[in-house]
C-alpha cells in the first residue's frame, strides 16, 4: 500500500512539472502584434500614415503601454522623440500642439533655453523645430575683453521656433520672422550660453543630418585673413 502511495504522488509530481513546463514553453512562444516606428521621428512632430509598420514581437517583449494599429496614432504629435524600430508607447503621444509640453522633451540633465535670433544671425527664418544647430559666438571686444569668433556649441537640437510674438512660427515664409530659436541643453552649456549672449553675439550655423564632427581653431583679427584652415576632426568649442 506504501508502494502505491509513493507511486501515486510520484505521478502526480510528474504531471504537475509536465504541467508547468508545458504553459512556461506555451508563453514563451505566445507573440502579439505591435506598432514600431519605420524611422526616426523627432518630437512634437504631426503623425503621418507610413511612419509606422506593424510587427510581431514575443509577447513578454511588448511594453504594456505599446499601441498596436497606425489609426491610433496617425494625426497625434509626438511629445518625445522615437527611434527606428522602437515601440509606438500612448504616453508618448499628445492630441495636438496645444496639448504638448515642452518639459515633457527633456529627459534628466536636460534644459531648454531661448538663443535669439535676427534675420542676419538666425539664417533667416530656414531653421525648423527637429533641425540641428551649431552656434558660433562672436565677442563684443567692450565686454568680453577680447575680439575673437569661434563655434561656441556644436549639433544642437532644435526644440521649437519663436516669432516676436512669442508665438510658434509658422516656417511656411507667410508667418512673422523668428526671434529666436529654443534648443536643448546641458545645464553647464546654459550657463555657458548666458554668458555668451551678455558678452556678444551667436550666430547659428546649420547642420546637416550627419555631423562631420569638425572642430576649429576660431578666428581673431591676427588670423582672419590666414589660409582657410583644413579642420580636425574632434568636438568644438
Amino acid at each position: 500500500m506504501r508502494d502505491t502511495k509513493h507511486l501515486v504522488v510520484a505521478v502526480v509530481a510528474a504531471l504537475v512539472t509536465a504541467a508547468l513546463v508545458y504553459f512556461y514553453l506555451a508563453a514563451a512562444d505566445a507573440r502579439a502584434e505591435v506598432l514600431i516606428a519605420r524611422q526616426d521621428i523627432p518630437a512634437r512632430v504631426r503623425l503621418q500614415p507610413g511612419m509606422f509598420l506593424r510587427v510581431s514581437y514575443p509577447a513578454a517583449a511588448v511594453h504594456p503601454d505599446a499601441l498596436t494599429l497606425e489609426r491610433e496614432v496617425v494625426g497625434k504629435y509626438l511629445v518625445t522623440p522615437v527611434l527606428r524600430g522602437e515601440q509606438v508607447l500612448r504616453r508618448k503621444l499628445a492630441g495636438g500642439p496645444a496639448d504638448l509640453s515642452l518639459a515633457a522633451s527633456l529627459g534628466p540633465g536636460e534644459r531648454a533655453v531661448l538663443v535669439p535670433v535676427t534675420p542676419e544671425t538666425g539664417l533667416g527664418g530656414v531653421v525648423l523645430p527637429g533641425d540641428r544647430v551649431d552656434l558660433v559666438f562672436v565677442a563684443d571686444e567692450r565686454r568680453f575683453g577680447a575680439s575673437a569668433a569661434r563655434v561656441l556649441m556644436r549639433s544642437l537640437a532644435v526644440l521649437d521656433v519663436r516669432d516676436e510674438g512669442g508665438r510658434a512660427a509658422s516656417g511656411d515664409g507667410r508667418g512673422s520672422l523668428p526671434m529666436g530659436l529654443v534648443v536643448k541643453v546641458t545645464p553647464g552649456q546654459a550657463e555657458r550660453l548666458a554668458f555668451a549672449l551678455e558678452h556678444g553675439r551667436l550666430y547659428v550655423a546649420l547642420a546637416g543630418l550627419e555631423d562631420d564632427g569638425w572642430a576649429t581653431s576660431g578666428v581673431t583679427p591676427q588670423n582672419l585673413f590666414s589660409p582657410e584652415e583644413a579642420g580636425t576632426s574632434g568636438a568644438g568649442g
